[in-house]
């Protein structure tokens, strides 16, 4: 999860020597392309675009929606499962005891500190809730002018999260299972 790790960091990932972690490293970006190429979640991702755009919302929202939001409802739908919470807080676990060498001491510092405020948060279990998912849609989404929700979206999301909410949390078993096999196949 390093690599997720940084991006929610906003920092870039330093060098890594060859070896466990770089092989760990590796392997996420691989489950990261396999997972964007499952046809289950690609066909969610096209039905939550539809959705949200004869919802009401800009096309660059209803993109952005469409492809985080269906990853955070699929978060939702996982964190039933004890075994994920142990992966979860076993990876945040390892990330605070890597050590990195980062490119400053203000790299350093924000992964720091967002290890702390994930240890702190725990499991996030409130993904189970689409109304925490469209609003953590509205946080993310800001800082990026094409992708950010005006005032007047934000309501039209909480209104439309559900739906995907739902679909997405139907599909779980068989999109794991799919990325279960196309990963033994690669």
């Amino acid at each position: 999860m390093l690599p997720d790790f940084a991006t929610m960091a906003r920092i870039r990932l330093p060098e890594v020597a060859p070896g466990a972690l770089a092989d760990g490293i590796a392997y996420h970006h691989e489950t990261d392309r396999v997972f964007h190429r499952l046809e289950r979640f690609r066909k969610q991702e096209s039905w939550t675009l539809g959705h949200m755009l004869s919802s009401g919302l800009r096309r660059g929202p209803a993109r952005g929606v469409a492809h985080v939001g269906v990853e955070l409802s699929l978060d939702g739908a996982l964190v039933s499962s004890t075994d994920a919470h142990d992966t979860y807080l076993n990876a945040i676990g390892m990330a605070q005891q890597s050590r990195l060498a980062w490119k400053s001491q203000e790299s350093e510092a924000r992964f720091a500190m967002l290890i702390t405020r994930l240890l702190e948060i725990g499991v996030p279990s409130d993904y189970r809730d689409p109304r925490i998912v469209a609003d953590r849609l509205v946080r993310i989404m800001k800082p990026r002018p094409l992708l950010r929700l005006t005032e007047e979206e934000t309501p039209i999301l909480h209104d439309a999260m559900p739906a995907v909410h739902k679909r997405v949390d139907d599909e779980a078993d068989a999109i794991m299972r799919d990325m279960q096999a196309a990963l033994s196949e690669g």
